[in-house]
Order: C-alpha cells, then structure tokens, then sequence
C-alpha cells in the first residue's frame, strides 16, 4: 500500500486552528482531529493528547482582528505538569496562550482542559508560516504539532454592501477589505448581518481558498453560479457553521447552477463540518448544482479531523446534505489502515472522542457519482446510536450511479462502515447505512468493513453497527467483514449486508460474520455481535466461502435471509461444525453449489424453507471420487424441516437430493433413474427388496433409490393400493419432471406405515381419484394437487391445490398451502406450518395454522381452531374471514401493523382475536380500514360477542354492526376488549362507523345501549379520542350520545341537537350540545335570486367540536348554516 505525508490544510474563518500531526509506528503522516489516548493501568507511564482540528488559517497582512482557537489537553494515569508553547512565531504575528501550563487534578481519570490560542497578524510578508505547538514536561511523551499560518494580499471578505442591492461577485462594494476577488484570491463569507442571502457568481473564476464560516446562528446562504461558468477553488474549500449558542449551530448553503454550471475543487481538502452541541446540525445543498468536482488530498463531510474550528465540543450534527447532480471526487490520500487510529481519503462523519452524535444524519448523493479513493469510511469514531446515511437520491430509479474506485483506477483499498477507531475507553456507538438501493452501483474493492469498534471499549453496551445496501450492479470486494471484533472489549460489533433487485455482490477471499475476539463480559458484549445477510428479488451473492464467530466463536444470530429469486453461490463452505451460522431461511430461492469434496458445504443450527421453489444447483463436481452413486452431507443442521427440489447440474451427472434428520444429502449418479409402475402384486411394501413394480419394459423389478415411480389405474386382478413405506426411500428428481406421479380415477391409494420418502422428489396428483397420506409417513415431496383429493394424517411438505380439487387434512404440513379455487380442510389435530395464500375460493381451518396468510380478492377462510398469523396481513376486497376460534397476532417491535379490513372486506365470528407472545397491542392490532367491515357474529340480525385483546382501530368509513334486541337486559352484539386491549374509534380526524340494527321496540329517550364490554373496566384512549360515527338515527327527533362511548363503553339516546348562535358586528358564533360532538357545520352562500339551495360545505374542523366562530362578510348576499349528520 502507498504512503504520503498529508499536508492538512482546512481553511478557517478568523479563528485560527492548530494543526495536530504526528508520526506512527507505520512511518505516515496523519493528521488528528480528536488524537487518541491510551487507557493505561495505574502503574503506567502518563499519557498526554492535545485534542485540537488540523487547520489552515487564511488572513491578510496588518488583519488585527483577533482569532481565538480552542483546543483541550487530555491526561490519563499521571499527575504531572503538562506546560505549553507555541514556537516558529514569525515577526509580526503574536500569539497568546490562555494558559501555559495544565496540572491534572486526578491520575485516574481522562482530566481535560480547554486551552485558548489567540492569534493577531500585523505587518507579515505574504507567504505560509509554519507555527509548532508543544506539550512537555513530566515523564510523558512530548507532543508537537503544526499550524500553517497563509498570509495572501488577495483576501475577499463578502461585505453585500453595494448601494444598488447587486449580489454579483464582480461588483467591488460587496467586499473587503479589498476589492472583488481575482485570481487565485482567498475568499470568505462570514457574519454580515442584514445583508441579501443570495450572492451570485457572475462569471467563472478561479480562487485560492473558499471559506463560508458563518458563526450567527440560521445564517442561511445560496450560492447562484451563472448558467455555464465555472467557480475553480484550488487551495481548500471549507463550510463549517460556528455560531454561538453551540446548540443551535444550524446554517444552511445552498449551490445552485444551471446549464453546465460546475463547482470545481482541486489540490487542497474540501471539507463540511458543524460543531454543535445539540440537534440542530448544518445543511449543504448542492441538488440544483449540475456539476460538482473535488480532486483534492481529503474529502468530508462531517469529518472532524478536517474541521478548522473545533472549540470546545468537537463534533458533527450534519443534518441533511445534498451533492450535485453530477459529481466526480477524487481523493489522493493513502495510508496504512491497520492501526488503532484511522486516516481516510474521503470521510463521511467522523467525530473524534469528545463529542457523539445521537441524531442521524443524512447525505444523498446525486445522479451520476464517480468516487476515487483509496479509502472511503462512513461513520467513523463515536457516530451516534441512530443510522448515519449516506444514500443514492430517492428519484431517478436505475438511471441513479455510482462508481467507486481506488485514484489509479483499481480496488478501492478500505470501504468502512461504522469504524470506530481509537484507543480512548469510550462508550458512544457508531451506526451507519451506505444505500445504493435506488440506482446502479458498481464498486471494486480490496477490504470491505460493516461494524468494527475500537481497541478498547468502556463497560459493555457500545457498538459499532454498519449496513450496506444495494440494488442493481456490481459490488466485487476480495474480503468482507460483517461484525468485526477486531479487539477483545466489551463492545459488540453489528455489520448487515442487503442484496436485492438483481444486484450481485462477490467477495473472492475472506468473508467473516460475527467475528469475536471476547472480553471480560461476553454476554452482553461480543455475544451481541452478528454479522447479517439478506438477500431478495433476485439478488446475488457469490462467495469463496463464510467464516463464522471468529476465534472466540461467541456471537450469535448470525444469519442469511433469501427471498424471491435469490441466489447464493458458494464455492467452499459456510461456516463449520463447531462454528455454524445461526440461522439459514430461504423463500423461493437457490444455493448454486461447487461440489469439489465429499465434505458438507453448508453448516447451520436452523434451517426454514417456505414455499415451494426453493432449489440446490450444482454448478461443478469433482474430487469426489469415482464410485457412484456418491452420498455428500452438503447441509447439516440442528433443526428445522427443509425441503429442497435438485436444479441444473453439469452434463453427465443426475443429482438427487435426500433428506433426513439434521442432513441434507447430495446423491450423485452418472445415469438417470428409471421410470417404474406400481403393480403391487407381492405384497404391499415399498422397499428395496420386494419385486412391486414393472419398468416401462413390463419387467417386474424392485425399487431403487434414486427412481422414478408412478401409481395408476392400470393395475389388474386384486392388488394392494394400500402402500407401505417401509425405512427410508428416495425418489428421484431431476429438472421439471415430477419423481412420484399418482395419476388415479378409479383407483384410491394410500401411503401408510412408519417409512420416510425423503429427498427433493415433486409429488404430482392427477385424476379424480384419491391419495392418503396417513400416520407415520413422512414425505419432503413438494405436492401438486391438479385432479382428484389429497387426504391423510401422516408429516408432508409444501402443497399447492389447483381448482376443483380437494385437501381433507389432519397431519402436518410443513411448508406453503396455496390454494386455487380448491375444497381445502384443515381438520382437527391438523397444522398448516408455513404461509398460506388463497388465491380462489375458500379454506376452512379446524386445526392449526402458523404463519402469514394471504388473501385473494373475493375468498373466504372459516377459522374454527387456531391461527398463529404473522403480521401484518389483510382481508381484501370482497372477502371474508370468519374468526369463531382463536386468532393470535404476531407482530416485529414497532411494526405498527395487524390484521388489516381492506375496502369491502369483512371480519365476522364469535372468536377471540389476541396477541403471540412479546407482541404490543400496537404491533398486533386489527385495523378496520375505510370501507370495511365488522360482523359480530355469524350471520346479520345474530345477538352474538367477539373479543379483542389486543388494539382495535376503526377508521374512518369503516362499518362495525351492532344487532339490539333489548338494550335494557343487555340483549344485543357485544365487543369484549380483553386486559390488553382496546379501542381506537376513529384517526385523528374523524370517527369509524357504527351501524345500529334495532330488532326490538323502539329507541326512546331513556334508552342506553352497552355495545363494548371492557376487561379492566375503562378504556384509555389515545391522542385525539375521536367519537365514532353512530348511524341510523335511534328515532324521528331523536340522535345518539356519543359521550361515554370512548371511555365508558356505551351509547345514550338524546334529541336533537339545537344549533344556538351569537352575534358580534365581525362574528358569529355557534354552538350545540356537547353530546353532539361529531355533528359537522354546514354552510353554503349564494346570491338572494337564488336563496337556500343543496351546495352544502362542511366548515373545517367542525366535526371534532361543538363551538364554531364564523367571520361575517357583509358582501355575501345570502349565507345559510345548518347542523349535519353523519
């Protein structure tokens, strides 16, 4: 790896910075924002930082302002006098320490002291000085550092001071002291209040420096460069808002630029910052800008290593950042990345050891990016808890690009996420997200790190949490590491890698998940790491192979998640036999494997596959031997019960898939399996012994593993069709053609015994005829039911039912239930593990089902046993779920979701509808939506009771049906809302519908009617407690109260509401009872031909209230009001 010395130089505003630089064990010149410190034991030599921003300070001769710069001392383990000097001072220039010298007040503790430099240039000869500051003394090390002091007669001070108002950079009133910038002239935008926010480039030009410090606090400013010019800056360009109070350090620049216009950045570092001690954080927008180019030493944003202007926090809240449309960074630096304190080429948020960032910051880059670098980290040291991003724009879709290379046009050496880095025991978190999702990536790099902490980690809780997404393209890294314990701590390592929408991310070398290293308290340290993989929509991932835990081998949920046409290719193993990956759950995916030994390839504690089209390709075979069939334990797990099918494999070779208990074998054959019929002749066994079968020849024979085998009408005289499975058989499979063929009219078969048909065989049924799959057979088949009924109480795989068939079923299925417009049963003692979909038609639940559940428009599913739903999931138009069993909702924190009543759907039944186990009442709830439906009951006019312990939302438009008979003894539908429940009447703006159905006598003055019983007594509404919306009127004259509904649970009969009103000379003011809340204000005006006519309007917000204040406008001729409801 190449080396340079780094000449750091960030530009300042009239506050000088000191710049911190010292040698490493590898020989670099780095430059420091926050220098680390070593956490010693006490028997330990002193330790010393000066904690202070690597700068360049740009003035002009005889510039007698005074420029403070604040920089700490840190000590740790010694109490010796720390003294201070500043030397190299050139003539003319004074600089004056706050203090010469710091004594620590404990040799425990990290004791920190701010330091003042104040600085004044006089009468200096043009030119760059270079000042050295020194810390001494004591048995410490010393320390020295460097400012570089640039001293340019062409410096321009944006004054905004011409008399005519004009913002243009070429008139010479708007700036000082001198006149309009020329060439190579230092320009800087500062504090001039009162002047315009706009200054405009008029024509291009080509600077030295270009510095916007503004220190008053929301001091916002736009830079307009000309359509076509270009604003070249070659000696640093520098934004950093330093306002004062430091908690409100909130400016804003806006660039923007039409037509080809560029902002062009070269030689020095070009750096963004904000030093701010609380939320508000620092806005850069360049989205308006066409083109944005940096060649520069370094680039940051939020970087405080680069950072002129440190004061006393020394840290970043960026808030939102915006690049170009088209930008093109190219960042010269290089360095060694294997210490315990970093340098990068480009930097996004780096905050140092005082200060961490709690606030997420956000910078989207542009259209078109090119990126050249040798190193790029995100979310450097102590970069807050919440996700740092930096993302491809939310528009643009695959036309968005991005384009990451190293300077020379090769490997990008580090790409970092969340790497923290430092030796100071610290306990802040770094998080960070880099999201290529909405566009194309193509990235190549040597090392690619997601979540890595320092080397020494305070009591456990810190962590170092890094994602990187993508969506189309490329990413090609020769090693990866997700999770990364580089040191033993206490702190826990997070790294997360998303695949999607047809991307493909190959790592050639060393891939890590969840390396530890431990620590003294592993349980809630490294045991917390994980490295994550998901991958979806037909995303790629190629792999050499994946180590799991690393040597302490102690973090746990290290998983891969494939959905929806994804793919793993994997050429050696994941993980091994002491070191598995936690867990490995697959949807509609591939594993396309390179079979090079007889040894597992894949190594895991559990293992889901859900749904049918899951597949294990073989991509090549060799070194297994010459003996086939060859038997290769390619999978090996703890539990789960997966169920693959065999996919493409090279010529020559007819593989099969067998599974058993914990193992997924490959069986290997260089010919490919006959087909054989079913006669049954013998005996009923299917085994490998008995003769129960002809070949297409008409040659009886006996089964082998690895054949084909049909079962028919074609059998004669008096055969067996009760089949028993005796031990465990495999049924060939290769490509589209089904390896068990059951194709019946007037026959009825049935598979019994204790036996196992394993392996990745499809099991097609045809025919009107039927097929029981009954106690004690278990079969991995993945079953196509297209004619006839599929019966039984015995363990099967993945079912899909096409229309006009049947499924009576009491056993298990482990594995989707897809059902097309099919007669389906799960009976008693049944269950259903995995997704169902009801594409037509209905299903009818006497058993068990666990799992998400997907309705078709139009479908029915009658629950009469349990359902364990997975949320969220939604009832859609025109279907109907009818619940008189139990119904428990499962739900992720902070999901917000539950059973959904779309538009025109309906919830009806007498059942119960609860919460799975840690599930919140938010995360599980049932949501009628606008236009659907709640039946209490099975049927219209049903005095019946349901009950919700869990949340119930009623939104706007929704209907929910209550039958009365006689409310005086309770004689009506009733919702019983259990000990975690309750009920959301409307959103914050309008109530859910309530229909009333009056069976008995009618509504009178007197009457009340208890629609909702509630477990503990009272429910607690949340936020606005809207009243629902109750129709039809009780009676002629008559309306409903609404008041105690929300917290009491019951309804009261009123009369009408009377709409009283008051006058001023400008006003006029309504009211009507309180009970009326819900009622809704009307107005309509017209001229006096046309008098009260039906074009009502709603006045705002009257709904929610029952006072209204109206202006009076004498010019209308006719205004007419009225009370309306619903």
């Amino acid at each position: 790896m190449k080396t340079t010395n780094e000449t750091t130089d960030v530009s300042a505003r009239v506050r000088a910075r000191l710049v911190m630089q010292f040698k490493t064990r590898y020989g670099a010149l780095l430059a420091i924002a926050i220098a680390a410190f070593v956490s010693l034991s006490s028997h330990a030599q002193q330790a010393v930082t000066l904690t202070c921003v690597a700068s360049n300070l740009f003035v002009a001769p005889n510039d007698l302002t005074f420029h403070t710069n604040a920089f700490s001392i840190r000590t740790t383990n010694g109490l010796d006098q720390v003294n201070l000097n500043v030397g190299n001072v050139p003539p003319g220039v004074t600089v004056t320490l706050s203090s010469n010298a710091v004594t620590p007040i404990s040799d425990t503790i990290n004791y920190v002291s701010n330091i003042f430099a104040t600085i004044v240039v006089g009468s200096v000869t043009p030119g760059d000085y270079t000042l050295t500051i020194e810390a001494y003394g004591g048995t410490f090390t010393q320390r020295t550092n460097t400012l570089t002091l640039h001293v340019n007669n062409n410096l321009s001070v944006w004054a905004a001071a011409d008399p005519t108002n004009s913002t243009a950079w070429s008139t010479a009133a708007n700036w000082g002291p001198a006149a309009a910038p020329v060439a190579g002239s230092d320009v800087k935008f500062e504090n001039e209040v009162g002047s315009p926010a706009t200054n405009f480039v008029d024509a291009s030009i080509t600077l030295g420096s270009l510095s916007f410090v503004p220190f008053r606090a929301g001091l916002n400013r736009t830079t307009v460069i000309a359509p076509g010019a270009t604003l070249a800056v070659t000696n640093g360009f520098l934004f950093i808002p330093d306002s004062e109070p430091a908690a409100n350090r909130n400016s804003a620049l806006f660039v923007i630029g039409t037509n080809g216009a560029s902002l062009v950045v070269s030689n020095r570092n070009f750096s963004v910052n904000s030093f701010n001690g609380g939320g508000a954080g620092t806005t850069l927008n360049m989205g308006a800008l066409d083109n944005f180019r940096a060649d520069v030493t370094r680039f940051s944003l939020g970087d405080v290593t680069l950072a002129s202007q440190q004061g006393a926090y020394g840290g970043q809240n960026m808030g939102t950042l915006t690049m170009a449309k088209t930008n093109i960074i190219r960042a010269s630096f290089s360095g060694d990345y294997s210490g315990f304190e970093m340098t990068n080429a480009i930097t996004f948020l780096d905050n140092g050891d005082p200060f961490n960032n709690g606030t997420a910051s956000t910078i989207n880059l542009g259209s078109s990016n090119a990126l050249f670098a040798d190193s790029i980290r995100l979310s450097g040291s102590r970069v807050g808890n919440a996700a740092n991003t930096v993302r491809l724009p939310n528009t643009g879709g695959a036309t968005n690009v991005a384009y990451l290379r190293n300077t020379d046009g090769g490997r990008v050496s580090l790409v970092a996420v969340a790497l923290d880095d430092g030796i100071a025991n610290q306990t802040a978190n770094s998080q960070g997200l880099l999201d290529f999702r909405n566009g194309t990536v193509d990235l190549q790099a040597e090392t690619m790190i997601l979540g890595q902490y320092r080397s020494n980690s305070a009591p456990a809780g810190a962590s170092a949490r890094g994602v990187f997404s993508m969506q189309n393209g490329s990413v090609d890294v020769n090693n990866l590491f997700l999770g990364y314990q580089m040191y033993p701590s206490e702190a826990f390592c997070r790294g997360t890698l998303n695949i999607t929408s047809n991307g493909t991310f190959v790592v050639n070398n060393v891939f890590e998940m969840g390396y530890t290293t431990g620590g003294t308290n592993t349980a809630t340290g490294a045991s917390s790491s994980f490295g994550q993989i998901n991958i979806s929509s037909n995303g790629v991932l190629r792999v050499k192979g994946i180590n799991i835990g690393g040597p302490a081998n102690v973090s746990v949920q290290n998983r891969i998640t494939m959905t929806t046409g994804s793919t793993i290719v994997l050429t050696n193993t994941i993980g091994s036999d002491t070191a598995k990956a936690d867990q490995l759950n697959m949807t509609a995916s591939s594993l396309t494997l390179h079979v090079s030994d007889a040894n597992t390839k894949i190594f895991v504690n559990a293992i889901t596959t859900t749904g049918s089209g899951n597949i294990i390709n073989i991509a090549s075979i060799s070194g297994v031997g010459a003996d086939y069939p060859i038997t290769i334990p390619i999978i090996t797990y703890a539990s789960g019960t997966p169920a693959f099918s065999i996919g493409s494999a090279p010529a020559g070779f007819f593989p099969d898939l067998q599974i058993g208990s914990g193992v997924v074998n490959l069986i290997i054959k260089t010919n490919q399996g006959r087909v054989l019929t079913w006669r049954g002749n013998v005996s009923g066994d299917w085994d490998t012994t008995t003769a129960n079968w002809i070949t297409a020849g008409n040659v009886a024979t006996t089964f082998q593993n690895g054949d084909y085998v049909k079962f028919d009408d074609s059998l004669t005289n008096t055969p067996s069709t009760n089949v028993n499975i005796i031990g465990t058989l495999s049924v060939g499979q290769f490509g589209n053609t089904p390896g068990i063929t059951v194709s019946n009219i007037t026959k009825h078969y049935k598979f019994q015994g204790g036996g196992t048909l394993s392996g990745s065989a499809a099991l097609l049924k045809a025919g009107a005829g039927s097929l029981t799959i009954d106690t004690g057979v278990t079969s991995d088949s993945i079953n196509r039911v297209n004619g006839g009924s599929l019966l039984g109480s015995g363990n099967i795989a993945a079912t899909t039912l096409e229309a006009g068939t049947t499924f009576n079923f009491s056993g298990n299925l482990n594995g989707s239930l897809v059902s097309s417009n099919a007669t389906a049963t799960v009976l008693s003692g049944g269950l259903i593990n995995g997704p169902v979909s009801i594409q037509m038609g209905a299903i009818t639940n006497l058993g068990t089902i666990t799992g998400t559940i997907t309705f078709g428009n139009g479908t029915y599913l009658s629950n009469n046993g349990t359902i364990n739903a997975t949320v969220p999931w939604t009832i859609t138009t025109n279907s109907v779920l009818v619940n008189n069993g139990i119904i428990s909702q499962t739900g992720p924190s902070g999901g917000n979701a539950g059973l959904n009543v779309g538009p025109s759907g309906t919830l009806m039944g007498v059942g119960t509808i609860n919460l799975g186990g840690g599930t919140t009442p938010a995360d599980g709830r049932v949501i009628l939506a606008g236009g659907g439906t709640l039946i209490i009951g099975n049927s219209d006019n049903q005095i019946a009771s349901v009950t919700f312990d869990t949340r119930l939302d009623m939104n706007p438009g929704c209907t929910n049906i209550i039958d009365v008979i006689d409310p005086a003894i309770t004689n009506n539908d009733v919702l019983n809302i259990g000990s975690s429940g309750e009920i959301q009447w409307g959103d914050n703006n309008t109530g859910g519908g309530v229909r009333i159905v009056n069976l008995g006598s009618p509504f009178s003055l007197a009457t009340v009617v208890y629609p909702v019983n509630w477990v503990n007594g009272i429910n607690t509404p949340r936020g606005n407690a809207r009243r629902p919306i109750v129709t039809p009127p009780p009676g002629t004259g008559l309306s409903w109260d609404t008041t105690q509904v929300v917290t009491n649970g019951f309804l009261m009969v009123a009369g009408q509401p009377t709409l009283a009103n008051s006058f001023t000379t400008t006003n006029i003011t309504f009211s009507w009872p309180n009970a009326n809340i819900g009622w809704r204000l009307e107005i309509q005006t017209n001229s006096l031909s046309v008098g009260i006519s039906t074009n009502w309007e709603n006045v705002s917000g009257s709904a929610n209230t029952n006072f209204v204040i109206q202006p009076i406008y004498t010019t209308n001729p006719a205004v007419f009001f009225r009370l309306s409801y619903p």
